[in-house]
């Protein structure tokens, strides 16, 4: 069972309401997001950067806000946020996961990278905040090139 804190202040269609996770962990319970997806944020967390996802295939069923989908992020897409703060983390902890609006107002800023094309090798960089570009741009090529040679060394062992 969990629940949800949420304060719904839907002024315009500009307003977002994210997904605020507290551990890397409540993803890869649940299996949902591909190897790169995982890659780039298990090599970007803890740091405070939002992930912006397409709103398709089941990921949202498996972390229990389907139902609420419709108040998610934009009608493509939805952001993560994964808190690298330690008093988030303890309340996130306390209601298992978290809604709320869309955080990018206050001034903690984090980085917000737009993953809708990362299956295809590329980001795209929304709002720089206190993780600098380079840094997930050479994440993102680290998993990238990880991925490369686990495929060879598959292949080749095939051979």
């Amino acid at each position: 069972m969990f629940c949800f804190c949420c304060r719904l202040e839907i002024e315009t269609e500009d307003n977002e309401i994210s997904i605020f996770i507290s551990s890397f962990v409540h993803l890869q319970e649940k299996s949902v997001l591909s190897r790169r997806v995982q890659g780039l944020i298990q090599g970007l967390w803890p740091n405070p950067v939002g992930f912006v996802f397409p709103k398709k295939g089941n990921w949202l069923d498996s972390l229990g806000v389907a139902d609420c989908s419709s108040l998610l992020g934009t009608p493509r897409s939805v952001t993560l946020y994964i808190s690298d703060l330690e008093v988030t983390t303890q309340i996130i902890n306390l209601v298992d996961r978290i809604l709320l609006e869309e955080i990018r107002k206050n001034d903690y800023k984090f980085t917000i990278v737009d993953c809708m094309d990362l299956e295809k090798g590329t980001v795209n960089i929304i709002e720089e905040g206190s993780v600098p570009v380079t840094q997930v741009m050479d994440v993102l090529h680290t998993v990238i090139t990880r991925e490369e040679n686990y495929i060879s060394a598959a292949n080749s062992v095939r051979l």
